[in-house]
């Protein structure tokens, strides 16, 4: 594995409470991960930073995949996840399949896979990956033995935004089309609860314990802390949302909205730069990405 330090690629904007750090692919996948940045690249690259260091490191590079027109091109980095030592991939193999591998020191292993259309990859446990479609397929494939091990659905629906996934409580909640969300528990296999939140597609979802935050095409945002539920006006599609405990925030037109707990409007951050479809927490700054090569960083609090 290739820890390569790239110092000279972060770039430290001139405000104290904000920055940025540059890296030489388009931002494909955005994770906070025990604590740290994750990036997936369009380049095939996967970057780690460390927010209380600010150091940037290269973690692995996807080696060339072959095109229909272009002959052999970089991969993609579709989504990660990551227990202990083990980084769980998902992306771009031969002529756009999507595949899914393991890199644990420095070895990465391609897995044989069932179906196509894979998108989302979440550790059930050391041995057992979860890994979800487009078409809300929620396949449970077992490691060892290289293999599906189970298959369902929870619905008909498409997904068309994020999932997020609590392991503690092994809870997945799915952004569905029409605007419903979808609460899914991996052992039981049975749907919790189920959602009619917005009035049409929802982009994004974020959790922090019972609060649930999501941003829809509907320009709204939905925000729902306990028994307190409220919808956030956003004046422009909402594409991304991120919450921490005490804080959430959603996109507005030209930044981000910050809000308390109790769903108190705080400050705004702004940013004119590429949509940022992609947002969380890391430390004491609000984290957030467009598909491009820079991630931004705002201090909070």
């Amino acid at each position: 594995m290739r820890f390569l330090t790239l110092i000279f690629l972060a770039f430290v904007a001139l405000f104290a409470d904000e920055f940025k750090v540059n890296v030489d692919g388009n931002i494909a996948a955005l994770r906070n991960l025990d604590g740290r940045i994750y990036a997936g690249l369009d380049n095939g690259k996967l970057y780690e930073y460390d927010v209380t260091n600010k150091e940037l490191k290269e973690i692995y590079r996807l080696p060339k995949v072959e095109s229909y027109f272009d002959g052999m091109v970089d991969s993609k980095v579709i989504d990660v996840d990551k227990i202990g030592d083990k980084f769980g991939i998902v992306y771009d193999g031969d002529f756009m399949s999507k595949k899914f591998g393991v890199l644990e020191n420095g070895k990465f292993t391609e897995y044989p896979l069932p179906m196509t259309g894979i998108k989302k990859v979440f550790f059930l446990d050391e041995n057992t990956v979860i890994l979800m479609t487009i078409a809300t397929d929620v396949l449970y494939y077992d490691l060892g033995s290289q293999k599906a091990i189970d298959h369902t659905k929870f619905t008909e629906a498409a997904m068309n935004g994020n999932v997020i996934f609590d392991r503690a409580r092994n809870l997945l909640v799915s952004t569905c089309e029409g605007g419903v969300l979808f609460y899914f528990d991996v052992k039981t296999k049975k749907v919790l609860r189920e959602q009619h939140i917005h009035k049409d597609n929802i982009f994004y979802v974020a959790m922090d314990g019972d609060r649930i935050l999501t941003g829809s095409q509907d320009k709204t945002a939905y925000y729902e802390n306990g028994d307190f539920k409220t919808y956030f006006d956003a004046g422009f599609i909402v594409y991304s949302v991120a919450l921490t405990p005490g804080y959430g925030a959603y996109t507005i037109m030209d930044g981000i909205q910050l809000f308390d707990a109790n769903g108190n409007k705080l400050r705004t951050f702004k940013h004119n730069r590429e949509i940022l479809n992609n947002m969380t927490f890391a430390g004491d700054y609000l984290v957030g990405a467009g598909y491009d090569k820079e991630i931004f960083f705002w201090s909070y609090k």
